[in-house]
């Protein structure tokens, strides 16, 4: 199980560094203890290769939300 707060928000920190002129919000719907049902290193390449992506292709600003429901977990950059 993934911990969405704990995990998106290391992914964020590194990135972070990698990409410093890069501003990169991180925004979730999840609380402290919210657990997905996925495998976390799972749902840190997942997160990790959007990260990526938008690190190396965004102009300045990178804005992730991760909202977490019952049935569903949504990533929006």
């Amino acid at each position: 199980m993934a911990n969405v707060t704990r995990d998106s928000s290391r992914l964020i920190e590194m990135f972070r560094s990698l990409y410093p002129e890069r501003i990169f919000n991180l925004t979730h719907s999840a609380h402290e203890k919210d657990q997905v049902p996925i495998e976390a290193h799972d749902f840190s390449e997942i997160l990790g290769i959007v990260l990526d992506n938008a690190g190396k292709w965004s102009n300045r600003c990178i804005n992730c939300d991760i909202a977490v429901s019952t049935t569903t977990l949504t990533l929006t950059t």
